[in-house]
């Protein structure tokens, strides 16, 4: 990477922030490939996960105490897939 902007504009923060995405400029097919690879584990665990949610909801036998953990984990896994990840692709 070209230091004279690091050298020019000052701040370490600065070197530090453009260092950060350096990958992008180098290898953009690994960067392409990562984001595509983000994109579909968040799709699949959304899809996986409401589909938990809906068996345990129809099926009478699944409405008990013990599923209630699977539920649980099926809801933060939820948060995760939606928000977490998406933010990482960003």
């Amino acid at each position: 990477m070209n230091d004279s902007f690091c050298s020019k504009n000052g701040t370490s923060n600065d070197c530090l922030y453009f260092r950060r995405f350096e990958f992008i400029r180098d290898s953009p097919g690994f960067a392409i490939l990562s984001i595509l690879l983000l994109v579909i584990a968040s799709l699949v665990g959304t899809f996986g996960n409401f589909l938990i949610l809906i068996v345990v909801s129809k099926t009478k036998e699944l409405r008990q105490v013990q599923s209630v953990f699977m539920v649980n984990l099926a809801i933060s896994d939820l948060y995760v897939t939606m928000i977490a990840d998406p933010m990482s692709i960003v």
